[in-house]
């Protein structure tokens, strides 16, 4: 047999600790509660067997509350709630109960226990009890007596309700077979534990918070706690919306794009006396395994690069968050974004991004270069170290050998052999020159010597007029020849004079040329005028003379001058050969540091093949306006969460019947 309990108490924790207590009971078939005396009187029609009752419920009256449990077919019986152990006048608010008609067994110490609610359920389904029992804590000794009327005839068990709602009861033609376990096999069984685990234990867990809200003066009708919690949930939804929309912080979002370019480079440089150094790069390409914008994205995501652009904003190292990077399909841009409080902002935080992005890149860039170079610098400087070695040992050489500077024996071989043209030249010219002298020599029966003799005599005075008188006493000789006889005195005086002027001519050319001269020297050696041009004439042996004299002395110098040179260029051939080996060393040092210095050179533009080149398409934009909080997306929100709530609510309020079904079937 079974228990049916009412607990009428103005204290919520109590109704809370009472509930809590019933439902773990299962001698408690139905149990319920009220908060006031209103709705003690209201529920009094349901039968109970048990009222805990509380004297100071709002709006009790014992006499009208006698008088309605008078006209029940079955009184139950009461037990008044009292604070603590049994104080005096315990034994006058009894009899007071009594007086009122209510079957009052006594006292109740709060708060309620499981040991009380055993005794009393013992003794009240028990045989007819004594006429007045305390009912105080069965650990003192205290036992609840059993009403003098007959006990109500048993009630089919009723699933505990959760404070706050309404009483349970069994459905009229229901039995515990149509919802046995068994009949349901396994799989009932385990339905039955998870909605025991999830719906029944949290509903129960929370009744006595539901209790307490109920209880409250505007959600006693179960249509105004309806109201009052959609008000409340939608007015806290707008509510919320609208202060998103109009205090929450503004996002502005500065966006730019920029490109990988994809290409090849190549370049070519001809070094004279050396060859031909060329080189060529290609960009890194997307591949179907590859994409170098991947690289890029996550250089931009370093915190190199992060704490790089809050330094140029001036900002905390860690202020800066990563920036927004979409890879574009199917080409090779990049659009990035960032995002700030405000949009000026905004911009300056995209290209401080930026602008740190590329020096880190071009960080990177150097580093790869310097990677590569570091090989091909050892290399320069090894094959630098050679070709300064081997011009050390040119200078030492030429400086012992005596070569005052470079070629100079191949200058001195030179000049040589055109010291031998000018001989040659010479030698011909002093030939020439003899030969004509030789030819007017013998026309005038003269020799070189002589011509120039008769020249210096012709530019004596004294000679010319003993000449003059020679000649002028030689024609007078003549005429008077041809006309008088050799003892003629003009004859005579003739002859006499001539030979004056002869002895006189002859004395001074004696003087002059150093030999005394006949009749027939004087007459050769006159130089006088003549229509035959005699004197030109020796005066152009005399030249001729003279320059054949110089031409062959000249000569004779470049001989000289050629024997020497010749000994000289023997002398250094063995030393030239030296120098040769030596030169040829020096040549093959310069090729190779020529060579070596092209090639690092025209490495520097393999700099992009790993990293490309970074081309920004679109610069930083300055926003126009916020991307965030939007209002039509928060709106709609709001509207969206309007309306779930109303459906859960409605659901909330048709869950009533299904709930008590599946209480029941969960504690069968």
């Amino acid at each position: 047999m079974s228990l049916r309990v009412l607990v009428a108490d103005r204290d919520e924790d109590h109704s809370a600790l009472a509930a809590r207590v019933l439902a773990g009971e299962r001698r408690v078939s139905r149990y319920g509660f009220a908060a006031s005396a209103e709705r003690l009187i209201a529920k009094l029609a349901k039968g109970w067997d048990l009222i805990l009752l509380d004297e100071q419920l709002p709006g009790l009256e014992l006499a009208e509350l006698g008088r309605q449990m008078g006209r029940l077919p079955l009184a139950p019986a009461v037990l008044l709630l009292v604070d603590g152990e049994e104080t005096p006048g315990t034994g006058e608010r009894v009899a007071d109960a009594r007086r009122c008609g209510l079957r009052c067994l006594g006292t109740l110490s709060r708060p309620l226990n499981s040991a009380f609610v055993d005794a009393l359920s013992e003794q009240l389904l028990a045989a007819p009890p004594a006429e007045v029992v305390s009912a105080a804590a069965p650990e003192k000794g205290a036992s609840a007596a059993a009403p003098k009327t007959p006990p109500p005839p048993p009630q089919p068990p009723e699933t505990p309700a959760a404070p706050g709602s309404p009483e349970q009861t069994t459905p009229e033609g229901a039995t515990g077979s149509t919802w046995s376990p068994a009949a349901l096999g396994p799989a009932g069984v385990a339905l039955k534990r998870l909605l025991r685990t999830t719906v029944i234990v949290p509903r129960r867990a929370l009744g006595p918070v539901l209790f307490r809200l109920r209880n409250l003066p505007l959600a006693r009708l179960r249509w105004n706690r309806y109201a009052i919690l959609a008000i409340g949930i939608n007015s806290f939804i707008w509510i919320t919306s609208i202060a998103v929309i109009r205090h929450a912080p503004r996002t502005y979002v500065s966006e730019w794009i920029i490109n990988l370019p994809v290409g090849k480079s190549a370049s070519k440089v001809s070094l004279p006396d050396i060859g031909i150094a060329d080189t060529s790069y290609a960009a890194a390409a997307a591949t179907s395994t590859y994409d170098p914008r991947e690289n890029f994205k996550l250089i931009y995501f370093t915190p190199t690069v992060l704490e790089g652009a809050a330094a140029l904003m001036d900002w905390e190292p860690d202020a800066v968050e990563k920036p927004i990077i979409t890879l574009v399909e199917n080409t090779t841009a990049m659009e990035l974004s960032v995002s700030a409080n405000d949009a000026k902002t905004a911009q300056l935080l995209a290209k401080a991004v930026q602008q740190s992005f590329n020096r880190r890149l071009n960080q990177l860039r150097d580093g790869e270069v310097e990677a590569k170079e570091r090989p091909n610098r050892s290399i320069a400087d090894s094959a630098q170290l050679k070709l300064q070695r081997a011009q050390s040992d040119v200078a030492r050489f030429k400086k012992e050998a005596g070569l005052t500077y470079p070629d100079m024996l191949q200058e001195l071989n030179l000049n040589i052999e055109k010291l031998r043209q000018q001989a040659v030249s010479v030698q011909a010219a002093s030939q020439r020159s003899a030969e004509e002298a030789a030819a007017l020599g013998s026309y005038f029966g003269l020799s070189p010597g002589q011509a120039a003799e008769a020249f210096e005599l012709q530019n004596d005075t004294v000679f010319q007029a003993a000449f003059k008188e020679y000649g002028a006493a030689s024609a007078e000789l003549g005429t008077l020849q041809e006309t008088l006889g050799p003892n003629h005195p003009k004859v005579k005086a003739a002859f006499a004079r001539q030979q004056g002027a002869f002895n006189k001519a002859s004395t001074r050319a004696e003087a002059l040329i150093g030999q005394r001269l006949d009749g027939v020297s004087l007459s050769r050696l006159s130089v006088r005028e003549g229509p035959t041009g005699r004197g030109n004439l020796l005066e152009t042996l005399v030249q001729q003379s003279a320059e054949a004299r110089s031409r062959l002395q000249e000569y004779t110098t470049l001989e000289e001058r050629i024997s020497e040179l010749e000994g000289r260029l023997t002398d250094g051939a063995e030393t030239l050969a030296e120098l040769e080996v030596l030169q040829r060393d020096v040549e093959i040092a310069e090729a190779i540091f020529a060579s070596t210095l092209a090639k690092i050179d025209l490495g520097q533009a393999e700099r992009f093949a790993a990293y490309p080149i970074v081309q920004v398409i679109e610069p930083p934009n300055l926003p126009r306006k916020a991307a965030s909080p939007k209002p039509a997306l928060v709106l709609a929100g709001s509207m969206m969460a309007t309306i779930l709530s109303s459906v859960a609510l409605w659901l909330l309020w048709s869950r009533k019947p299904w709930l008590r079904s599946l209480s029941r079937w969960v504690d069968t």
